[in-house]
């Protein structure tokens, strides 16, 4: 589980400026934070930003074989709930 907060601008174009996302099954909760300091909304992204290419040797994974993966990677310490 995360805790998720989204900084928006005020003003005739609220756009995000940060993003803060907060492990709460985590010992100590560690927080990852992402500041936006500039936004480009008049050049239109290109459509080849969006497509997927594979690194070389990479392997498909069938999204039910990730049903044991969680927020906590081995070894690290999981909160006692």
């Amino acid at each position: 589980m995360a805790h998720w907060q989204l900084w928006v601008e005020r003003g005739p174009a609220p756009i995000p400026r940060k993003y803060v996302i907060t492990s709460k099954t985590m010992a100590a909760a560690p927080q990852y934070t992402l500041r936006i300091k500039s936004w480009d909304t008049d050049t239109p992204p290109d459509a080849k930003s969006f497509a997927f290419a594979p690194p070389q040797g990479a392997k498909s994974v069938e999204f039910n074989a990730l049903a044991d993966v969680g927020e906590v990677p081995a070894p690290a310490e999981a909160l006692k709930e």
